[in-house]
Protein backbone atom coordinates (compact mmCIF):
# COMPACT_ATOMS: atom_id res chain seq x y z
CA UNK A 1 0.00 0.00 0.00
CA UNK A 2 1.27 3.49 -0.86
CA UNK A 3 2.30 5.74 1.68
CA UNK A 4 -0.60 8.81 1.39
CA UNK A 5 0.32 12.12 0.45
CA UNK A 6 -1.37 13.15 3.69
CA UNK A 7 0.63 10.61 5.85
CA UNK A 8 4.45 12.13 4.50
CA UNK A 9 3.03 15.91 5.10
CA UNK A 10 2.11 14.78 8.70
CA UNK A 11 5.15 13.10 9.09
CA UNK A 12 7.25 16.34 7.82
CA UNK A 13 5.16 18.40 10.20
CA UNK A 14 6.26 16.13 13.36
CA UNK A 15 9.94 16.36 12.04
CA UNK A 16 9.41 20.27 11.19
CA UNK A 17 12.22 21.28 13.88
CA UNK A 18 14.62 19.46 12.63
CA UNK A 19 13.90 18.98 8.79
CA UNK A 20 16.14 21.01 5.77
CA UNK A 21 15.63 21.00 2.73
CA UNK A 22 18.72 19.01 1.85
CA UNK A 23 17.49 16.28 3.45
CA UNK A 24 14.02 15.56 1.50
CA UNK A 25 15.44 12.61 -0.76
CA UNK A 26 16.16 10.92 2.94
CA UNK A 27 12.20 11.20 3.25
CA UNK A 28 11.65 9.72 -0.02
CA UNK A 29 13.63 6.94 0.55
CA UNK A 30 12.12 5.98 3.62
CA UNK A 31 9.00 5.91 2.35
CA UNK A 32 10.70 3.65 -0.09
CA UNK A 33 10.07 0.04 0.57
CA UNK A 34 12.99 -2.34 0.27
CA UNK A 35 11.67 -6.11 0.59
CA UNK A 36 10.80 -7.68 -3.32
CA UNK A 37 6.97 -8.42 -2.51
CA UNK A 38 6.25 -4.63 -1.10
CA UNK A 39 8.32 -3.07 -4.24
CA UNK A 40 6.18 -4.90 -6.25
CA UNK A 41 2.69 -4.36 -4.59
CA UNK A 42 3.46 -0.10 -4.11
CA UNK A 43 4.41 -0.24 -7.57
CA UNK A 44 1.43 -2.28 -8.61
CA UNK A 45 -0.79 1.02 -7.10
CA UNK A 46 1.36 3.51 -8.27
CA UNK A 47 -0.55 5.98 -10.64
CA UNK A 48 -0.12 5.07 -14.51
CA UNK A 49 1.79 7.99 -15.08
CA UNK A 50 4.75 7.44 -12.51
CA UNK A 51 5.37 3.82 -14.05
CA UNK A 52 8.45 3.95 -15.69
CA UNK A 53 9.12 7.40 -14.74
CA UNK A 54 13.00 6.02 -14.68
CA UNK A 55 12.73 6.30 -18.24
CA UNK A 56 13.34 9.91 -17.95
CA UNK A 57 15.90 10.19 -15.38
CA UNK A 58 19.10 8.25 -17.31
CA UNK A 59 18.88 5.07 -15.56
CA UNK A 60 22.48 3.38 -16.56
CA UNK A 61 21.75 -0.03 -17.46
CA UNK A 62 24.44 -2.44 -15.98
CA UNK A 63 24.57 -6.12 -14.90
CA UNK A 64 22.92 -5.58 -11.61
CA UNK A 65 19.81 -3.94 -12.92
CA UNK A 66 16.82 -5.51 -12.19
CA UNK A 67 13.20 -4.98 -12.83
CA UNK A 68 12.99 -4.37 -9.12
CA UNK A 69 15.52 -1.75 -9.29
CA UNK A 70 13.74 -0.50 -11.94
CA UNK A 71 10.69 -0.38 -10.05
CA UNK A 72 12.50 1.25 -7.18
CA UNK A 73 13.89 3.94 -8.83
CA UNK A 74 9.38 5.17 -9.84
CA UNK A 75 8.76 4.54 -6.53
CA UNK A 76 11.34 6.88 -4.97
CA UNK A 77 11.02 9.48 -7.38
CA UNK A 78 6.87 9.10 -6.43
CA UNK A 79 7.62 9.07 -3.18
CA UNK A 80 10.37 12.32 -3.42
CA UNK A 81 7.24 14.51 -5.24
CA UNK A 82 5.35 13.97 -2.75
CA UNK A 83 8.06 15.13 -0.20
CA UNK A 84 8.66 18.18 -2.22
CA UNK A 85 5.21 18.77 -2.46
CA UNK A 86 4.02 18.30 1.11
CA UNK A 87 7.70 20.37 1.79
CA UNK A 88 6.77 23.10 -0.35
CA UNK A 89 3.09 23.52 1.08
CA UNK A 90 3.82 23.22 4.51
CA UNK A 91 6.68 25.85 4.15
CA UNK A 92 4.12 28.54 2.38
CA UNK A 93 1.84 27.32 5.10
CA UNK A 94 4.10 28.64 7.59
CA UNK A 95 4.56 32.14 6.13
CA UNK A 96 0.84 33.04 5.48
CA UNK A 97 0.77 32.52 9.51
CA UNK A 98 4.24 34.47 10.17
CA UNK A 99 2.68 37.39 8.03
CA UNK A 100 -1.02 37.08 9.40
CA UNK A 101 0.67 37.25 13.28
CA UNK A 102 2.82 40.60 12.45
Amino acid sequence: MLTTYEEIKAELLSEWEHLTESRLHEYAESNTPVYYSDIADEWKALPMEDTDAWRDYGVEFTPDTTIYSLMTTDLHLYYFALVEKAFTEITEEKQTQENEGE
